[in-house]
């Protein structure tokens, strides 16, 4: 696989979740579902994300077969898309969308994975190769927004479409064969028994919920501050633009700043950010300081990307990305979906928002945890007292 398929095929698959995520709670409420039979069927992400993600991963580096698995999974996700946005029960929601995550859920770890085993000792360039992710995320999730506003169309048959046409793609490649990667599993035990590397599972973990309940709920937010649905698009339009800018800037950022640096200023800015959007109500408002989004998932992600591959044995970076995605979407999600929809449903969008604030301090403090954790173990290591 080039650099250049896999900008394609980042570009096409984020793309179909700018299209998707943002408008699918929208979706889902104007169907007839309630705030508390929408956290029932958002539960389908988190669900999908522990049953198919590590799966998945673990299938492509086993027996090298991520562009099988990738054209297979995104044909499944295009068909139950569409399901969903049809659907008007929560059984018939919750049945269509749970096939959709088990079947989206996959490409992330698999073309993290795929990106940081092409990249090599050259890794800390992902940043340029995720950022047409964040491209094509930024596209359409503007243009889902005014096909929704102005032709009063649903923009899930976007993604839909763009699906589709990754499926396509994905089914022309050939996965390189290579000698047999080493046992998986104990690879994968070493890594986490690394100093300090659950905590920091933990602390991404508890980032995640706040990224989760932004990703789902932000646009019923906007809505319910009696505000036009392309206010969200335009608002998490700017937090990607800022994110493309600093993922094309990560490899200097990296080197200069450092991954542990980055990683905590990504955290402690989600305190600002959630803060911040708890409060705002002005439109202008609400649309600046989503440009946080930029740091608390840019540079983040780009962070948590480079620290784990570099922990990862050759031949099991799927793998390995699967148990930080696992950690985070996955038990992260399982715990933000009902978290952000009770409290939402009970105080508002502004106080789920308040919660977010605080999620982060605790990450923070975890955080800090994990890193005091490995300069101990380094310090023992070489019999500093």
């Amino acid at each position: 696989m080039t650099h250049n398929t896999l900008r394609l095929l980042y570009a096409l698959a984020f793309g179909s979740l700018g299209a998707i995520l943002p408008y699918l709670a929208v979706e889902l409420e104007e169907a007839g579902l309630t705030t508390r039979s929408l956290g029932i069927v958002l539960l389908a992400f988190p669900v999908g994300r522990l049953i198919s993600g590590p799966l998945a991963a673990w299938l492509a580096d086993r027996y090298r077969l991520s562009a099988r698995l990738l054209s297979g999974a995104w044909a499944l996700a295009a068909v139950s898309i569409l399901l969903v946005a049809h659907a008007t029960t929560v059984v018939g929601a919750t049945t269509a969308l749970l096939g959709y995550t088990l079947s989206v859920t996959t490409f992330g770890p698999i073309l993290d994975g795929v990106a940081t085993a092409l990249l090599g000792s050259e890794r800390a360039s992902y940043g340029r190769i995720r950022l047409w992710g964040s491209m094509g995320f930024l596209v359409m999730v503007l243009l889902g927004g005014m096909v929704r506003d102005h032709l009063g169309l649903s923009p899930l048959g976007l993604g839909s479409i763009l699906l589709a046409i990754a499926a396509v793609r994905a089914a022309l490649l050939r996965d390189v064969r290579t000698a047999p990667p080493p046992p998986i599993l104990p690879a994968l035990v070493g890594m986490l028994r690394s100093p300090g590397m659950v905590l920091l599972m933990v602390a991404a973990m508890l980032h995640t919920i706040t990224l989760t309940g932004y990703d789902l709920l932000f646009a019923s937010h906007v809505v319910r501050l009696g505000l036009p649905t392309r206010v969200a698009g335009w608002a998490m339009a700017l937090g990607v633009a800022v994110e493309v800018m600093l993922m094309a800037a990560s490899p200097f950022l990296l080197r200069r700043v450092g991954t542990e640096k980055l990683l905590s200023l990504a955290i402690a800015a989600g305190v600002l950010r959630w803060g911040l959007t708890a409060m705002v109500t002005e439109p202008w408002a609400v649309v600046a300081v989503q440009s946080l989004h930029g740091v608390t998932f840019g540079l983040f992600w780009v962070a948590a990307i480079h620290l784990i591959s570099s922990r990862a044995e050759p031949g099991v970076e799927a793998s390995s990305q699967s148990v930080f995605y696992l950690a985070c979407w996955g038990v992260g999600g399982l715990v933000a979906v009902p978290l952000a929809t009770e409290v939402m449903a009970a105080w508002g969008s502004q106080v789920m928002f308040g919660v977010f604030a605080g999620v982060s301090v605790l990450g923070v403090g975890v955080l800090l945890a994990a890193y005091r954790a490995r300069i101990g173990a380094e310090a023992l290591r070489q019999g500093l007292p």
